[in-house]
């Protein structure tokens, strides 16, 4: 199903059970549109390739996206790269520097020098920012600066019922729930949250949303997070990653 988020951008998605069974997990994707053209954010998996190229095309028209940027040389963020170009043969690959010798993404592709730093791809100028938590060394996150959207891969995850898939974050009622949350980070699926030093990994997440202040992050397995429940999605991170952390306080509410 797509859901148009802002003037300019839309959500598409497909679920799966996640590793407990209990939950759902999305693979989202986005698409921008600007002046006409098209940019696609991520691949997802080759599972859900059918089922993502017609939402897809259900925007952009049969001839696909101007240009497609891969957040990551891993599945599932880069699983359709090969099929979606040969479909959209026009359409332009953007990666980080060195990842289409990793994950073997279709040539010709369009790479930047640094990690960090502007961007414009199609026109719109957006920034890749700092990732606050590194598992690749290309993992890449990235601030759209028309819309004030931060694409955030597998930071602000969370699950979510089997009821909800098509829902946005300010669409839960009372909020996200602590469990949604805590649940994604305590699984394996994303491993690195037992690891990190919570104090820092908070402390930094913080320091970038007061640094580019978004209306919007978009994360690639959870639904688009709005306005206020971004502040309402940290504190519930936060108290997740306390768990798993002992030495780490939590800030008074009204710090995030």
């Amino acid at each position: 199903m797509v859901r148009q988020i802002t003037d300019s951008l839309y959500w598409i998605h497909e679920c799966t059970e996640a590793p407990d069974a209990d939950h759902h997990i999305h693979t989202s994707l986005y698409i921008i549109e600007h002046e006409g053209s098209y940019i696609l954010l991520d691949d997802g998996p080759f599972l859900h390739a059918e089922g993502l190229k017609e939402q897809v095309e259900d925007i952009t028209g049969p001839e696909g996206p101007d240009a497609n940027f891969i957040f990551k040389p891993h599945t599932p963020h880069s699983g359709n790269a090969g099929h979606f170009k040969e479909t959209w043969e026009n359409m332009e690959v953007v990666f980080p520097i060195g990842g289409a010798k990793v994950s073997g993404i279709p040539t010709p592709v369009t790479g930047f020098d640094e990690l960090v730093g502007p961007i414009s791809i199609e026109g719109r100028k957006m920034s890749l920012t700092e990732v606050p938590v590194i598992d690749v060394q290309t993992t890449t996150w990235v601030f759209d600066e028309v819309d004030n959207v931060w694409f955030t891969l597998e930071g602000f995850g969370y699950f979510h019922e089997g009821n909800q898939c098509n829902l946005v974050s300010n669409e839960y009622g009372e909020g996200l729930e602590y469990n949604y949350i805590d649940d994604y980070y305590a699984d394996d699926f994303v491993a690195w949250a037992k690891y990190v030093d919570a104090e820092r990994t908070v402390s930094r997440i913080m320091g970038l949303l007061d640094k580019y202040e978004p209306e919007v992050i978009a994360p690639a397995h959870g639904a688009p997070i709005i306005g206020d429940d971004i502040d309402h999605y940290m504190r519930q991170f936060a108290e997740s990653m306390e768990v798993k952390d002992e030495s780490f306080e939590l800030p008074p509410y009204g710090e995030y």
